[in-house]
């Protein structure tokens, strides 16, 4: 099952108190969904990012993390004053999900929000695909479709000798910090979106086997925050500032 973005969120921030700001805790939550994606087939976060001017973002963290600005996130969040206890994820996935975070940050954590951003404008990312489609004029809450992340990072890890399981088909009951996602059949991602197949055998592979070599994207550098198009106009996708973090 697909969890609450803020539960996953506050347990990077557990591990890593002080040393998260905004901009990376939404790269961070973007990396871990789509490898999760890749490798176990179904999202791990019940939100899909949106289209914003820094990269993918996911509504309910950037309302959550927004009073940080710039600044560190010192402790884990709680879902609202009223709460005693910020939520974390529970369950028989816990310990994965706690391993996998520890995978991510091992290959992302020693680099800056911004640097996330810039790597995830690069050419063939589905941010790139989306901007490029829409002429850099993306409407808002545009949200990246989670076959074309799931695209992705197959091809990400099957370049690597990675295991990729077929992507599920989601039905959303809620968005948010306390969605769920429910499962159905499973799907094929292609050029003409998702269609039900029959499901068929994948090995899995736990993240504590995965090699830290595997988050390398290798792809050419493209577009940073600071580029134009031809027209001489910023590259501002979103009219909705994600944040100067």
């Amino acid at each position: 099952m697909a969890h609450a973005p803020l539960a996953v969120a506050n347990v990077l921030i557990q591990k890593h108190p002080g040393q998260i700001d905004p901009m990376k805790l939404q790269k961070l939550l973007y990396f871990a969904n789509g490898w999760w994606l890749a490798v176990k087939g179904e999202p791990l976060l019940a939100e899909h990012p949106q289209v914003w001017r820094y990269g993918p973002v996911f509504k309910s963290i950037y309302r959550d993390f927004s009073r940080y600005g710039r600044s560190k996130i010192p402790e884990p969040e709680r879902r609202s004053p009223f709460d005693h206890n910020p939520p974390f994820v529970a369950g028989p996935e816990a310990e994965e999900i706690s391993q996998m975070l520890d995978w991510i940050w091992a290959g992302y954590g020693h680099r800056s929000g911004a640097d996330l951003s810039d790597e995830t404008h690069k050419p063939g990312t589905p941010w790139r695909k989306i901007a490029e489609r829409e002429k850099y004029e993306v409407s808002p809450r545009t949200e990246i479709d989670q076959a074309e992340d799931w695209r992705y990072f197959a091809d990400l890890a099957r370049a690597r000798g990675l295991d990729v399981r077929p992507l599920a088909c989601q039905s959303a009951s809620k968005r948010g910090s306390d969605a769920v996602l429910v499962t159905g059949s499973w799907c094929r991602a292609d050029q003409h979106g998702l269609q039900e197949i029959e499901l068929y055998g994948a090995v899995h592979l736990a993240f504590d086997e995965l090699e830290l070599g595997d988050l390398t994207l290798g792809l050419a550098v493209g577009p940073t925050r600071g580029d134009r198009r031809a027209d001489g106009v910023n590259v501002a996708v979103d009219a909705v500032v994600e944040g100067r973090h």
